[in-house]
């Protein structure tokens, strides 16, 4: 059994049968745990649209002369293994239950299409029974340093004590009966943006559900241990923390609830203070990111005074009717930051026209309604979810716009306006008394939990988890001409059918990694600069801002027979969108699209910036996402048409006699390397003309002094004046070593030259400088003109084993190309002998960039 041979170094008796064969493996994979890890974190999960995994199969054919793709070879079969997709509609909710997880989704449960990360909640909780404690959290301890790092809060007229619900009032509840849930305030040092986001959740309240768990209570088993979830970069974080809570004689300072007896609000601001490090970290924030962080949401934000009045209209005409949740807000800018220059936030304001500044309003819907003297009016519902705060202006049910209204208007109006604190008002006036409107796209997965929504129509999502890393896929932004089309990319094909016969909505977003500051929860390393000297932000950013990296996306729309974009059409095409690159976790765009077929590159603005990132596209109408990826084939195995046609030529055969004399008939790595290296006939003569002649040889080559006239030496063929090593040669020795002994025939070395020569003229072509190196970028384009086309995993690992400093030299490109081809071999032999390999192609592939030793001899 050859593999085996390979594995172990001897030979195996003929009653190796196929179930050792599989043991012997399976030992093998334990020996080696990069083998093991792989599956777990590059297959997709299952995808819920009835699309199957398909594991890498056999090497196709040669393709056709001509390719219609730039040259390039045809896209993947599968395309849609590599990503995590999941929607619904009404009419298959229940046949598609939950949808396919984010990849690599291991040791957690699915909440609302995301990760659940398990705490060590249920741990504690018993430790503190069986021993009669209340719990008392040594992450997040009741000092100074909980609430603030670098500026005291303001004098409240007395200290800051800690003090648990049961020191505050003789009847502590987690949430009260037969009140209103969303009854909170903010208190004298509370988060305008956190209460504002919280209400913005009245709609939905299973997704506050989620966030606070309800089952909570400081009654039975209480211990003085609660728990909270947050939405964190695709994953469901559970924060755990004790109920000391900050107050000042006896009151609690930041947010909390109306009742006083109730006490989720106030223990929810200390979860998340708990996760960005304290409460100071808190008055910094937005309320994007708390949206995000509550709901799990695409969160999309405008500014309405900067916005053409006819976009805002369109936005909330196309994200009314779908699964989007709308929050428009009043804010006062300058005079917000000067009130809060004393250490206290902002508080909402009642305004003239009856309006709440510092508050979240609702956007429910749109009408257009016929006025006698103005014609046809666009009106929009809103709702303040505490009830109060109506809009008393024009449309107003006190207005004389309201009045002039028919019976039957008045009546169709006021059977929309459902909820208590619901009225309509103008668009005109919309946009001119809100100063910010906020998007929450909500995945199909929330939407089909969440029955408030049922009466909307659900996105389409599909969410891929990937990385940038230099040398690889960082390849920078659209003028990064050279490098921006080795970006990951995305394939988004909108068919032409009855419902998209017009556009498509689509919202794109590309989250990178983020941090959070201080906390308990380590989600990363801080860098001050990235790879290849990109910075995140400018001097006088946070420490969060300068880890993170400027980010964005482009869309480029692709004639049918491209499939993935090259340096050449980027530098002909330019992209049809591209966002602007900002230093922010999440980029978003909502946007329309006809049928035709894009390219999605997510991307960083300056390239060589290595970080994760986490793309979502959402549609409202079928469509086809996939990645562009290759299979792993050869379509054209030069190492195998060399070794027969080295001795076609007479000359050959009678030079390489004249070795036969000197060399025995079997040669080793050493003897190979000393071949090269000593005799003139692969010493530099050959020049730019020669490497494109065909290999052969003249009768000179056995003399010290001689030189073959056709023949490029091996630095000509390596392009530099550096020997071969060792481990090369061992590496060519392995092409024909069949009986794994180390050693080949004399014979095959003018079939190795021929190989090697044909690699070297494709090497060349990207080569600029001869000097026998080239960009890593630039191996999947070098592959491909060797004969080989590789996926994005197993060349994301060669760039790792081969490339250093974004720098391929022609000797690891050899090496490289001697590992996949016989990778190829391996995988064709395991497949062959057991009937159906327990690993892919492209997994038996991605551990060939091992050294040889730890795989092979």
């Amino acid at each position: 059994m050859r593999f085996a041979d390979n594995l172990f170094g001897h030979q195996f008796c003929p009653l190796f049968t196929a179930s050792t064969y599989c043991l012997a493996l399976r030992f093998f994979l334990h020996l080696h745990p990069v083998r093991r890890a792989m599956p777990h974190k590059w297959r997709s999960a299952p995808i819920a649209d009835g699309a199957v995994h398909r594991q890498q199969h056999q090497p196709a054919p040669p393709p056709p002369p001509q390719w219609a793709n730039n040259g390039w070879p045809p896209p993947r079969e599968d395309k849609q293994s590599t990503l995590s997709r999941y929607w619904t509609n009404e009419k298959t909710a229940k046949d598609q239950g939950r949808g396919g997880l984010a990849s690599g989704a291991v040791g957690g449960t699915s909440v609302g299409g995301a990760r659940h990360l398990p705490s060590n909640y249920h741990q504690l909780k018993r430790v503190c029974r069986d021993r009669g404690l209340l719990f008392d959290d040594p992450d997040f301890p009741s000092t100074t340093r909980s609430l603030y790092a670098n500026k005291k809060p303001a004098n409240l007229g007395g200290p800051i004590t800690w003090l648990r619900p049961h020191d505050i009032c003789q009847r502590p509840t987690f949430i009260a009966n037969g009140a209103s849930r969303f009854d909170v305030e903010q208190g004298e040092l509370g988060d305008p943006w956190l209460l504002a986001a919280i209400s913005s959740l009245t709609l939905t309240p299973r997704f506050l559900d989620r966030v606070v768990p309800p089952d909570q209570t400081f009654d039975l088993h209480y211990c003085g241990l609660f728990r909270f979830r947050f939405w964190h970069f695709g994953d469901w974080v559970e924060v755990v923390i004790d109920d000391k809570l900050p107050t000042v004689r006896g009151k609690l300072v930041y947010l909390h609830s109306s009742d006083p007896q109730e006490f989720w609000a106030a223990l929810l601001e200390k979860a998340y203070a708990k996760l960005y490090g304290n409460y100071e970290n808190l008055h910094a924030g937005f309320t994007t990111k708390a949206l995000q962080d509550l709901t799990g949401g695409i969160v999309q934000s405008f500014c309405l005074s900067q916005q053409d009045k006819f976009l805002t209209y369109q936005v909330l005409n196309s994200a009314v009717p779908r699964s989007t949740l709308l929050i428009a807000s009043i804010s006062f800018g300058e005079k917000e930051s000067s009130s809060s220059a004393g250490g206290k936030q902002p508080r909402a304001l009642r305004l003239r026209n009856g309006l709440m500044s510092q508050t979240a309003y609702s956007v429910t819907g749109l009408a257009r309604v016929r006025s006698s003297n103005r014609g046809e009016v666009p009106l929009v519902r809103l709702r303040n979810p505490w009830g109060r705060g109506e809009w008393s202006g024009p449309w107003s049910e006190r207005s004389w716009e309201w009045d002039s209204l028919s019976e039957r208007d008045k009546e169709l109006l006021s059977v929309r306006v459902r909820n208590e604190g619901e009225f309509w008002m103008s668009f005109e006036d919309f946009s001119k008394q809100f100063t910010h409107l906020d998007l929450v796209h909500i995945g199909p997965d929330d939407w089909m939990n969440e029955p408030a929504l049922h009466s909307k129509k659900p996105w389409r999502a599909v969410l891929a988890r990937r990385r940038w890393r230099a040398g690889y896929n960082a390849g920078g932004g659209p003028h990064y001409l050279e490098t921006t089309a080795m970006n990951p990319q995305f394939f988004v094909q909108i068919p032409r059918t009855a419902a998209t016969s017009s556009k498509c909505h689509v919202v794109v977003s590309v989250t990178q990694h983020y941090e959070t500051r201080d906390g308990l929860l380590v989600l990363g390393k801080q860098k001050k600069m990235g790879a290849g000297g990109c910075a995140g932000g400018g001097a006088g950013g946070s420490a969060i801002n300068r880890a993170m990296h400027a980010i964005g996306f482009a869309v480029y729309e692709v004639p049918p027979n491209v499939n993935r974009l090259t340096a050449h059409f980027v530098a002909e095409h330019k992209p049809l969108d591209v966002t602007n690159h900002s230093v922010a976790r999440e980029v978003v765009t909502f946007f329309t699209l006809p049928p035709g077929d894009y390219v999605v590159v997510p991307q960083t603005g300056i390239a060589h910036c290595e970080g994760k990132f986490l793309l979502r596209i959402f549609t409202d109408e079928h469509s086809n996402i996939w990645e562009v990826n290759e299979d792993n084939m050869i379509f054209r195995n030069v190492a195998a048409e060399g070794f027969e046609d080295g001795f076609k030529h007479p000359e050959v055969r009678s030079s390489f006699s004249k070795l036969a004399v000197k060399y025995p008939t079997e040669i080793d790595a050493a003897i190979l390397m000393k071949i090269l290296k000593n005799y003139n006939c692969f010493r530099s003569t050959a020049n730019s003309v020669d490497l494109a002649r065909p290999v052969s040889v003249s009768s000179n080559v056995g003399s010290p002094s001689g030189c073959c006239a056709n023949v490029p030496c091996f630095n000509s063929l390596m392009g530099s004046e550096k020997p071969p090593s060792l481990e090369l040669c061992k590496s060519l020795i392995m092409l024909r070593d069949f009986n794994i002994s180390g050693k080949i025939n004399l014979i095959d070395v003018p079939a190795l030259l021929h190989t090697l020569h044909f690699w070297r003229v494709a090497f060349s072509k990207y080569d600029r400088a001869h000097g026998g190196k080239t960009s890593s970028y630039n191996l999947r384009p070098i592959l491909w003109e060797s004969g080989l086309t590789v996926s994005n995993k197993v060349l994301e690992c060669l760039v790792l084993r081969f490339a250093k400093n974004r720098v391929l030299t022609a000797e690891a490109f050899v090496m490289a190309l001697v590992r996949l081809h016989l990778a190829h071999e391996r995988y064709l032999s395991i497949d062959s002998k057991m009937k159906g390999s327990p690993l892919s192609l492209e997994e038996v592939m991605s551990n060939y960039h091992l050294p040889l030793g730890s795989l092979l001899l």
